[in-house]
């Protein structure tokens, strides 16, 4: 893992954690504590990394979390870490939240997600995907509970929080439109038409613009 300064930190030099990831494709960085978190998936432990240095804090074993591309979200209000995998091999458990004061298992679940996305107040996530269930799901995570379901359409991808609306957006790849959900209830606010294989989801808040791109084609709209 590489801390690459930019902007007006051009001046330092590439710092390079001590350990490997076993090859981590995702992480999750608390502002608040400077940590980075990352699933090394080959060893089966949470690396917490200090986000200045790139020395490892912490290491914290999670035998059994299913293999696959893990998404993970630090939340601050609840003080806790979700891990959830996207289980390309169907063993294990995907869906982990861990206590992050003394990192004890809070929740396990059988929710292998394709896409998590955080809600911008903090302790809220959603999950969407893109194989087997054909849900968008609301957990929260204090109350460690899913709080609200609705169903989608098959092989739904990424998300974005459209905070001016309080919508959760979410990407219909086959059907080339990007599905409106009440944030609060997931009840269906219908959607907005867009290109063949729709995947990933931007908003700019200022201009009030939502940019999209294709898997498919390799387009932005």
């Amino acid at each position: 893992l590489l801390k690459i300064p930019v902007g007006d930190e051009r001046s330092e030099a590439v710092v390079a954690s001590q350990e490997s990831t076993g090859r981590a494709q995702g992480l999750a960085h608390d502002f608040g504590s400077d940590e980075i978190f990352v699933l090394n998936t080959e060893r089966q432990v949470l690396q917490v990394l200090d986000a200045v240095t790139m020395t490892t804090r912490r290491t914290v074993p999670l035998p059994g979390i299913s293999p696959g591309d893990p998404w993970l979200v630090a939340d601050a209000p609840s003080d806790s870490l979700l891990i959830a995998s996207e289980a390309d091999e169907q063993v294990g458990t995907p869906f982990i939240v861990l206590d992050r004061r003394d990192w004890r298992e809070l929740d396990r679940r059988d929710l292998d997600a394709g896409n998590v996305l955080a809600h911008p107040g903090g302790g809220v996530v959603y999950l969407s995907f893109f194989r087997g269930s054909r849900e968008l799901v609301r957990y929260d995570l204090n109350k460690r509970e899913v709080v609200a379901r609705v169903s989608t359409d098959a092989r739904v991808d990424r998300m974005a929080f459209d905070e001016r609306r309080s919508e959760v957006l979410l990407a219909s790849p086959l059907r080339s439109v990007v599905l409106r959900f009440d944030a609060e209830t997931l009840a269906a606010k219908g959607a907005y038409s867009a290109m063949f294989g729709v995947r990933v989801l931007a908003i700019d808040k200022k201009r009030d613009l939502l940019l999209s791109g294709s898997l498919a084609t390799g387009v932005v709209e």
